[in-house]
């Protein structure tokens, strides 16, 4: 009777404890059926690898909240994301091309994301029409002829130039800066950005008379995309003490080389342009303090929240990757969220589809408003100059017998585009690392500035310049005073006294 009972209250208790145990685990739910999208660029560079965390966190949130919804049934996306990185880590055409054909043909995706360095971008423009799959650009200044290349950022070469252009003609005009040498990264999209800054920024402001005096170039600086510290030094020793300016061009890992160079030298002119280095969250801590002063092209900076969506963005960003995010990330990030919207106008996830769906973005993003430009005809490289110094316009190479009527270009609607300097639409922002290790907007639209960071034109700019290398540590070149000597004399001493303490003991 006892053996009947003892049997009956464990069962019990197994009952209750499987109950119990039904109550507190929910049942896994379904999983949802997949959207299959791309993602290409290098991943062994910092772009790359940014580009690979801003869709990452995208997908993540689209898939845990309501997914992509076509036909009334919600589905995930599924991220296939191939690398085309070569052996030195920078990008590579033909493996951009190889990565090409796997995603479009052996992982059917429906649109890709991605894309960084020009040369690479001409290399695979053609093949996206083989296939007809939209290709949203995230990395890439080039000005590209393709109906299904997309450009989501950075704004095209030409504006990038002219935010170069506002930044020494308005926002740098008080600092004293009359003689400017550019260095920049010896590939395609560089030569024609600098033509068009060198060309413009005297004559525009002769034009609006903003100044009498006259700004010089010297001659261009290039070095590689593959250059060690070194090399970068060696070439950086040529600037003449009278240049008051550097203006860098560098998208590549080498730009990191020119910061440390500029304060391993003590070099008192100005670091003012496009480092993409630079706008890593810990680019201070890894060139240990040089970059104080640097001043770097910055498409979404850490102090301003040009829309309504950036903070959000900016907090999950830091809770899943503990970083700020550059610029390939938080286009990548817009840029699945564009083809979500896409994918739902369109009811349909086939790419002809979705390639008609695109033309109808009208999206705010994280970092701006996104609008495509639909209209007939080439996108034109417009730098090129005749040895006589007379601008040309040209088409971008290898296009030239290119039936261009039969084109339909979607580059971005920016401020320029709309014939207006304001938000929504991109907008040039520039920021400089400060003394305490914190980056601060200190040029912009000034219609776009927020309470954050004031246009430098009302005086109250976060600029600091000039700035002390030797403020962020002692310089390099800097050769030891008696603080050495002083420390080895105290330590002798100290010695000396632990010796003689010794010997008394004993």
């Amino acid at each position: 009777m006892r053996k009947i009972r003892t049997i009956f209250l464990i069962s019990i208790f197994f009952a209750m404890f499987l109950s119990s145990s039904i109550d507190i685990v929910p049942a896994k739910p379904q999983a949802r059926p997949t959207i299959k999208i791309g993602g290409l660029g290098p991943l062994s560079i910092t772009p790359g690898k940014d580009m690979r965390k801003g869709i990452e966190l995208a997908v993540d949130e689209i898939n845990d909240g309501d997914g992509v919804v076509v036909g009334g049934t919600a589905y995930d996306f599924e991220v296939f994301i191939e690398d085309n990185s070569g052996t030195t880590g920078l990008p590579d055409t033909d493996k951009a091309l190889t990565a090409l054909s796997k995603l479009t043909v052996d992982d059917e995706v429906v649109a890709i994301v991605g894309g960084f360095r020009t040369e690479v971008m001409w290399g695979i423009q053609a093949n996206l029409g083989t296939t007809g799959t939209p290709f949203l650009g995230v990395g890439s200044t080039a000005q590209l002829i393709s109906p299904y290349y997309w450009r989501v950022g950075p704004s095209n070469g030409s504006l990038l130039a002219f935010g170069l252009i506002d930044l020494y003609g308005f926002g740098l005009l008080n600092t004293g800066v009359e003689k400017i040498t550019i260095i920049r990264e010896d590939v395609a999209w560089t030569p024609p950005l600098s033509k068009l800054v060198q060309f413009y920024l005297g004559y525009y402001l002769a034009a609006m008379n903003v100044t009498s005096k006259a700004i010089v170039f010297t001659d261009d600086i290039t070095v590689s995309q593959e250059a060690g510290l070194d090399a970068v030094a060696a070439a950086m020793a040529n600037v003449g003490d009278d240049v008051d300016a550097l203006m860098p061009i560098f998208s590549a890992p080498v730009g990191k080389y020119v910061t440390q160079a500029w304060f391993n030298d003590n070099m008192s002119q100005m670091l003012a342009g496009i480092n993409v280095e630079a706008q890593s969250s810990t680019y201070f801590e890894e060139t240990e303090g040089a970059a104080y002063g640097e001043i770097t092209m910055h498409p979404n900076p850490p102090d301003l929240t040009p829309t309504a969506k950036t903070a959000a963005y900016k907090t999950g960003y830091d809770a899943k990757w503990d970083e700020d995010p550059t610029y390939t990330a938080t286009f990548s990030y817009d840029a699945v969220f564009i083809l979500k919207e896409a994918i739902e106008r369109a009811d349909s996830f086939d790419k002809a589809d979705i390639q008609t769906a695109l033309a109808d973005t009208d999206m705010v993003g994280a970092a701006w408003q996104y609008k495509f430009t639909s209209e007939l005809g080439p996108q034109l490289i417009l730098a090129d100059f005749l040895p006589n110094g007379t601008k040309v316009v040209v088409p971008v190479p290898g296009t030239e017998s290119t039936p261009y009527g039969s084109i339909t270009v979607h580059d971005l609607y920016t401020a320029s585009t709309v014939g207006f300097r304001n938000k929504p639409f991109p907008t040039t922002y520039f920021t400089q690392w400060q003394q305490n290790g914190t980056v601060k907007t200190v040029w912009g639209a000034t219609a776009a500035i927020t309470d954050d960071a004031v246009a430098f034109a009302t005086g109250q700019s976060a600029l600091e310049w000039p700035i002390d290398h030797a403020e962020h540590g002692f310089s390099p070149k800097q050769a030891p005073g008696f603080e050495l000597p002083l420390i080895i004399l105290v330590l002798s001493g100290f010695a000396a006294i632990v010796r003689t303490r010794k010997r008394k003991k004993f």
